[in-house]
């Protein structure tokens, strides 16, 4: 990722535990996403513990349906409440995080 540099405003990393990270020294972590900063994306999203497969792909159609007429942020917020509001435990609907520059629109042509 450092030496080709990711030509991609969004990450979606929909596996478990995609954000967890693993204490190297002191406060540093070594984290998927940070690499992924650094290798030049814009936002991740991805989970901090298990959660169901069907869950997961509930919560990945809400979120890319609802991301392709907005901002991504406004799209996770959507898909968190879908799930919430359909019943979905809270450890399952609040795995997902988003990271990063928020406003985006993935669904949007790079311009750079």
């Amino acid at each position: 990722m450092y030496e080709n540099p990711i030509s991609a405003d969004l990450i979606v990393l929909s596996a478990c535990d995609t954000g967890v990270g693993q204490t190297v020294s002191g406060d540093d972590f070594l984290v998927l996403a940070r690499s992924l900063y650094i290798g030049g994306a814009s936002t991740v999203l991805n989970s901090l513990w298990p959660i169901s497969d069907a869950n997961t792909a509930q919560f990945m159609k809400y979120f890319h349906q609802s991301a392709q007429n907005g901002n991504v942020a406004r799209a996770w917020l959507a898909a968190r409440n879908k799930l919430r509001d359909s019943g979905v435990k809270p450890a399952d609907y609040g795995a997902f995080i988003l990271g990063g520059a928020a406003n985006i629109n993935a669904y949007k042509p790079r311009t750079d």
